[in-house]
Parts: structure tokens; sequence; C-alpha cells
């Protein structure tokens, strides 16, 4: 599943395992807008090659990381389930949600 999802003329969502590692998904994101902006300006962005990927992803920190921003998150019954709740911004809708999600 993708975890970004942009929406033209509407917005940028962000999907994951659980409220925090979505925000988390979030703020990389609008940290790699800037960061592509930015980096145009002074002749563009340069990426990892796959061994440097492949060495942070397996990385004993990023392990930890990873394992404490996913702490309990099986618990939550819509672990690894997809919910579309319609007026989940306010009232009724926003309880719904704030209930599936938190």
């Amino acid at each position: 599943l993708p975890k970004i999802i942009v929406i033209k003329n509407a917005g940028i969502l962000a999907a994951d395992e659980s409220v925090v590692s979505a925000d988390a998904v979030l703020d990389v994101y609008e940290d790699m807008i800037k960061i592509c902006h930015y980096s145009s300006l002074r002749g563009g962005t340069k990426t990892l090659t796959p061994d440097q990927t492949e060495f942070i992803d397996k990385w004993e920190v990023e392990n930890y990381r990873r394992k404490v921003s996913t702490a309990g998150i099986k618990s939550n019954r819509m672990f690894q389930k997809i919910a579309i709740v319609t007026g989940g911004a306010q009232g009724f809708g926003a309880g719904i949600a704030e209930a599936l999600f938190g």
C-alpha cells in the first residue's frame, strides 16, 4: 500500500500502521518536497546508491527507531486494514475516526 497519497488540487494524505508513524511519514514527505525544491536551485538532488540505502535500512539505530515507533500497534483492531470514514473532520465522523485509529 502507498504511504503517501497526493490528490491534485486537494492535498496530501499519509497512511501507515499507526497515527504516530503516519505523522512521521508525512513529515518526511514534506521535508522531501522542500529538499527537492531547494536542491533544484543548486543543481538537483543526488540520491543514495542501493548499497547506501541498504546500509541505512539495516542499521542498528534505524531498526531500533522502527521498533519503538511501531510498539503496540498490532493490538490496534485496524492494524493492516483500510477504513474510509465519511465526515471524519468533525462530529460523529471524527469520533469514529478517533476510535478506530487513536
